[in-house]
């Protein structure tokens, strides 16, 4: 509502054009409350902690991290996972961390990293196969106390192998 009304500040929009999108918002305010019930909608104002719910799903997956920091539980695993870790009970379906950081770092390091790294004991056999199939792998590299190389999938994506630890 505040851009509209900035929007029409500034000669950008018509007056008319302003009240019809308030008009509609009201009308889609009001269709949404009957929807979920006026008394919901209006408890949801009202309650004294309104991230209560998200600080628990943040604590929930915090716990998750510290049982598991390197290797975590996978990508798209939080609500699998979830349900041993749950702090609280509200009758709803958790199916997300609803914080992006906290759900991605519940997954693990290696997957917060810009690119998949898979792990592998033998890197140069792993290396030769690729090669042999038409993959064409980088050359390996050492690098932190370990060695790898870059390869990019069917779409162009990079994916990192590495020796593992």
């Amino acid at each position: 509502m505040v851009i509209l009304l900035v929007a029409w500040r500034r000669g950008l929009m018509p007056a008319l054009s302003l009240r019809k999108a308030v008009m509609r918002m009201v009308a889609l305010s009001v269709v949404l409350a009957a929807v979920v019930s006026w008394q919901v909608t209006l408890e949801k104002f009202r309650e004294p902690e309104p991230y209560r719910v998200r600080r628990e799903l943040l604590l929930s997956s915090l716990a998750m991290v510290a049982d598991h920091p390197w290797a975590g539980f996978g990508l798209d695993t939080w609500p699998v996972v979830y349900p041993a870790y749950a702090r609280f009970d509200n009758g709803l379906v958790a199916n997300h961390a609803h914080d992006d950081w906290a759900e991605v770092q519940q997954a693990g390091l290696a997957s917060a990293t810009e690119r998949p790294i898979l792990f592998c004991p033998e890197l140069k056999r792993a290396h030769e196969y690729l090669e042999g199939r038409g993959a064409s792998p980088g050359p390996i590299q050492d690098g932190g106390g370990t060695q790898f190389f870059e390869v990019r999938d069917l779409e162009g994506n990079v994916i990192e192998i590495c020796k593992e630890p």
